[in-house]
């Protein structure tokens, strides 16, 4: 099986996603629609389902070997989203990147006021 993200074509996978564990897009579709595509979208036509690749930590999510949903994944705790790689159990790569940057502003801006260039 693979993992798929399930989704708004208009709305974008921002605004509202399921994981579905499923063999092919097409049954990762009927599958999503069935159990909760409905609040993803109005119509079943404008749901789509994209084939997440090289996703260990999303297929450990996998319940079994039979098809079915997770429809609240583990996601990031700073920007709420689950389809990025993580970087902890609790921040995702992206995140944890402009963190780091931040930090690294700071850092900088402590400096300049101490004197220290």
């Amino acid at each position: 099986m693979k993992a798929y993200m399930v989704y708004s074509r208009t709305a974008g996978s921002q605004e509202g996603a399921a994981l579905v564990f499923a063999h092919t897009v097409r049954e990762a579709r009927i599958i999503g629609w069935h159990s909760c595509g409905w609040e993803i979208t109005d119509e079943y036509i404008d749901l789509a389902a994209r084939w997440l690749r090289d996703s260990p930590w999303l297929m450990s999510q996998k319940l079994g070997d039979e098809p079915h949903v997770i429809d609240a994944p583990k996601c990031c705790d700073v920007c709420q989203l689950w389809g990025r790689r993580p970087y902890t159990d609790r921040i995702c790569c992206d995140c944890a990147d402009e963190i780091e940057v931040g930090l690294v502003h700071e850092l900088r801006d402590m400096e300049r006021k101490c004197g220290h260039e």
